[in-house]
């Protein structure tokens, strides 16, 4: 008796983890985190209530009732506990209860979630602090203030860019409005793809959707790339030149992903990025061609004689 009062004890808990388990997943496609997933509060004030609120079903609209509240204050760590749908709402609310601790805990509407709640890890604060606008508007003034002083320096900058291969200087700059561009066009045409990235980032774009995978491959492109630049820079110049020229390209890359982040959302950017790719090839295929260099400042020549940067006669 005992035997057998086991095995349907271990039959009804396999059956129920197993429950648990399918809806946790189900949570997890459906909304992009599930049950124990860590996020951290980013506003300045979160109300929780203490039960979800249910709508009436004789009534053809939904009633709130004012219920007792938890405050969460911005910074706090909350793990997702557990979901609610209230079927009588059309279309059916979805709650979500979060815990702080076993003192602050509650349910929060799954719309609110997505707006005061934010993962916790480095990726999707990175994502969180580069997509607000006003760093965005801050990153353009810093780069507009920071290119007025390096053309002050422009003999500086003019025989740094002339003493390094375009490639170098320009790959950068191309792979930015590349990454701009399908950054928005993942923002307007998939949302859903971004988000769910957003909470469950990662570095490495194997198994991730082709869009996100794209993404991240661009991204090491560019750090690759970047960095080729900061040495070609350093190999080729003394240190200030080799600084300034890197600042610049750097300048280029900000200023080039603003300018295409918003384009792309009036669909200019496309046609955009298309010359600009143009332009690029072009601008690499004549270069190619600059097979001589300054003895004495190292410039890319076109052909012997004086120098556009030194003034240095080659013969």
């Amino acid at each position: 008796m005992r035997t057998a009062l086991l095995i349907l004890y271990i039959y009804i808990a396999s059956a129920i983890n197993a429950q648990i388990a399918a809806d946790s997943f189900g949570y997890f496609q459906r909304y992009h985190y599930t049950i124990g997933t860590n996020l951290i509060v980013q506003q300045d004030t979160l109300f929780v209530v203490s039960l979800p609120a249910m709508s009436t079903a004789d009534s053809t609209s939904a009633y709130y009732g004012l219920l007792p509240q938890d405050t969460l204050l911005m910074g706090d760590t909350v793990v997702v506990a557990n979901f609610f749908t209230d079927t009588l709402t059309t279309p059916h609310t979805v709650w979500v209860k979060i815990a702080h601790d076993n003192n602050n805990q509650g349910w929060l509407l799954e719309e609110q979630v997505n707006q005061t709640l934010h993962p916790i890890n480095i990726i999707s604060y990175a994502i969180s602090v580069f997509s607000s606008i006003h760093t965005l508007v801050f990153v353009i003034i810093i780069a507009v203030f920071a290119a007025a002083l390096f053309i002050l320096r422009r003999r500086a900058v003019r025989r740094a860019a002339r003493s390094i291969d375009a490639l170098y200087s320009i790959l950068p700059v191309v792979i930015t409005a590349m990454l701009a561009t399908l950054y928005e066009s993942i923002q307007m045409f998939a949302p859903e793809v971004w988000e769910h990235y957003y909470f469950n980032p990662a570095l490495n774009p194997i198994g991730e959707h082709i869009l996100i995978a794209m993404f991240i491959v661009g991204v090491w492109l560019w750090l690759c790339a970047f960095a080729a630049c900061v040495y070609e820079s350093r190999r080729r110049l003394p240190v200030l030149p080799a600084v300034l020229h890197a600042a610049m390209v750097g300048i280029s890359c900000i200023l080039c992903y603003a300018v295409f982040m918003f384009t792309v959302r009036i669909y200019v950017g496309y046609a955009l990025l298309l010359l600009f790719l143009v332009f690029f090839v072009t601008n690499l295929l004549r270069k190619s061609n600059n097979t001589y260099r300054c003895g004495h400042c190292n410039a890319v020549l076109h052909r012997k004689g004086k120098c556009p940067v030194c003034s240095a006669i080659n013969e």
